[in-house]
């Protein structure tokens, strides 16, 4: 298997996950993986273009500088893309000043440091029931909670998380899966992971009107446990501001806060 990635893996442990899933599925989805590493930034984008999700600039230092933007919107050529800078990072008032605007608030990437987990951790009702996305149905349920908990329409999560489909329902794959978690027959909350040099959880989303419920910190629970039996030592995740202290209590810690800017 060929998944490295030129990123850094200390700056940003799960997009570095990301990365290296990216490269995995690039041959069998017919993309590649295109990545430019200086002193002060790394950049990527997917060619042909699948997403800007998927185009993403890291600020690695505060050297960062005009003539290092001008050779980054060379490298996008037209294409959206993000940039993602510390969230204390005076690089911010460059970009500004540039015609970017900030999108969404702050972030943070998060390393799990709490207790290692045993099966008895993992409480389910008897009126639930979670499941391994294994078959249509419940890849179909997996990408409906995702376009509903993330407020964007099934073409969108289609586009940005299609590619994965194949690799998700290979009954051998243990590097990405995906898990929804059944009410009865109501498909309510979802989780996935990425798993290679590091183990991220990616993709936590639940219902907004079965929140409250505890059913992310189910999903979470299931994914910290695959993570352990895989023997992973590192387990990530990149947190929106408003799940950070949920994060906490589960165990994980801020290894660094990030903003995410776009051009207006």
């Amino acid at each position: 298997m060929t998944a490295k990635t030129l990123f850094p893996k200390k700056i940003d442990p799960s997009r570095y996950t990301v990365y290296e899933t990216l490269r995995y599925l690039g041959k069998e989805n017919n993309f590649d993986l295109v990545e430019k590493l200086t002193d002060n930034y790394y950049s990527m984008k997917t060619k042909p273009s699948i997403h800007a999700l998927f185009n993403m600039t890291h600020i690695l230092s505060n050297n960062f500088d005009e003539n290092d933007l001008k050779n980054i919107l060379k490298f996008y050529e037209g294409s959206d893309f993000r940039v993602k800078v510390s969230a204390d990072s005076p690089v911010e008032d460059l970009l500004l000043y540039n015609n970017f605007k900030q999108k969404g608030g702050i972030c943070a990437d998060m390393k799990y440091v709490g207790k290692k987990l045993s099966k008895s951790d993992l409480v389910i009702n008897s009126n639930l029931n979670l499941k391994k996305v294994s078959d249509e149905k419940s890849l179909k349920d997996y990408k409906f909670i995702l376009s509903k908990g993330f407020n964007h329409d099934l073409s969108i999560i289609e586009k940005r998380f299609g590619f994965f489909d194949k690799t998700i329902l290979e009954s051998t794959n243990s590097r990405i899966n995906a898990f929804v978690l059944y009410n009865g027959d109501i498909a309510v909350s979802t989780g996935s992971y990425f798993a290679f040099d590091y183990f991220s959880s990616e993709n936590i989303a639940t219902l907004e009107e079965h929140r409250g419920n505890r059913y992310a910190s189910i999903i979470m629970t299931k994914l910290l446990l695959e993570a352990q039996e895989q023997n992973y030592k590192t387990i990530c995740l990149s947190a929106e501001e408003g799940g950070i202290n949920t994060y906490k209590r589960l165990g994980y810690e801020v290894v660094q806060k990030t903003k995410t800017f776009i051009l207006k």
